[in-house]
């Protein structure tokens, strides 16, 4: 499995069906994290690009499930493959509540 990562500018028009795509944008981004398929995602405060890492076998697979977002009418990417990602919870063991 490789990782792409992909640095988003936002068109936002705040047009209707803008707005109205956001929350199903959010949905997508949500399953995909839970998935593992996202392993990160960040936005701007001021909403204007965002950035993501993308878990695939291929570029062409990882542009793919960017393509299929609902907002990708308002977007430019750019992808950039990666040879690795650091992050800071690969260094910490997850908590356990039993």
């Amino acid at each position: 499995m490789n990782q792409y990562f992909f640095d988003i500018e936002l068109i936002s028009t705040m047009s209707e069906e803008y707005i109205s795509l956001i929350s199903e944008q959010r949905n997508v981004i949500n399953k995909l994290l839970q998935q593992g398929i996202v392993s990160n995602f960040a936005l701007s405060s001021d909403r204007s690009k965002s950035w993501l890492t993308i878990n695939a076998n291929t570029e062409q697979e990882a542009v793919s499930i960017v393509d299929s977002f609902p907002l990708r009418p308002y977007m430019n990417y750019v992808v950039h493959p990666l040879i690795f990602q650091l992050q800071s919870s690969m260094y910490f063991p997850q908590l356990s509540l039993n």
